[in-house]
């Protein structure tokens, strides 16, 4: 876990939380939804923010901190009597930012409704003390809010899937892999080789290792000549409860999360290719869901 991530391990650890808020942190993530506060994390990047709107692929945020001396003008005060967690709050009402749903992490709870609707106009509420002003360039909660905005740019340029290129083919022949060394490759049955070796179908995390191994191409190069991953897939791993998931078996199989969401849906979606006879798109939180469970995650 990055420096940044453990400051914010240590903020909520530091926090006077409810049992309540312990028990939502410690389970399943729910759906976003607007006034929720959660843990958005990406790499060694991490926030506390508070949703304000939700769409299916993104959500309007604000970071949170707890150290209500730091704050400034930008900022509302919370009080702990207006949110589930039970502590004073900053919401840095200035800095919201559109993210990726796909950061967000852990869930702790929830602020009032009045709170939210506040944050979302950017008014003055009398209930919802500003931070104090700013009254030069080096004062430090100028610092901590540009602390912030580095984070947050962090989180919404968070991506997993490799933008993919295509030219499987053309990678095969560059690095010269026969179609009998496809044949080879982990998990290719005999009829689905020559598909392999035109680039019809995607590789997987097993097969990408033994031709890195053989070939001596980087696996970011290999997961880039895969055909594009269908975006419904993307989004469907996107979702809170799939990335908890996806977050296990990273830690099960000691490799980074990146490289655990790239295994999961080209397993999910190599497996999909192998299978005919399908007249529309298949369903891919159905098809997650059996992946999980076979491994043991449901």
């Amino acid at each position: 876990m990055g420096d940044t991530a453990r400051e914010v391990a240590s903020a909520i650890a530091a926090t006077r939380l409810s049992e309540a808020t312990r028990a939502i942190w410690a389970s399943a993530p729910p759906e976003p939804s607007p006034g929720q506060v959660w843990r958005a994390r990406w790499e060694s990047s991490a926030l506390l923010v508070l949703l304000i709107e939700v769409q299916r692929a993104t959500v309007l945020a604000c970071p949170i901190t707890s150290d209500v001396a730091g704050s400034n003008s930008s900022a509302f005060v919370v009080p702990e009597t207006r949110s589930s967690l039970q502590t004073p709050l900053v919401t840095w009402v200035e800095l919201r930012r559109q993210l990726p749903v796909r950061v967000l992490d852990r869930c702790l709870g929830e602020m009032q409704s009045e709170v939210v609707e506040a944050v979302a106009a950017n008014t003055h509420d009398e209930r919802l003390p500003r931070g104090r002003l700013a009254v030069h360039g080096t004062d430090p909660s100028l610092q901590e809010q540009a602390r912030l905005e580095d984070r947050l740019d962090e989180l919404a340029a968070a991506a997993w899937a490799p933008v993919g290129i295509g030219g499987l083919k053309d990678l095969f022949d560059a690095t010269g892999v026969s179609l009998a060394q496809v044949r080879q490759l982990p998990g290719v049955p005999d009829g689905d080789a020559l598909s392999v070796r035109r680039g019809d179908r995607p590789l997987d995390a097993p097969q990408i290792e033994a031709l890195v191994a053989r070939t001596g191409v980087t696996a970011d190069r290999w997961w880039e000549a895969n055909p594009q991953l269908p975006e419904a897939l993307i989004a469907a791993l996107d979702r809170p409860a799939a990335r908890a998931k996806v977050v296990a078996l990273a830690a099960e199989e000691r490799r980074s999360e990146i490289a655990a969401w790239r295994s999961v849906a080209y397993d999910v979606f190599s497996l999909a290719a192998r299978q005919t006879g399908e007249a529309t798109e298949p369903n891919w939180e159905g098809r997650l869901g059996q992946y999980f469970a076979g491994r043991g995650l449901t």
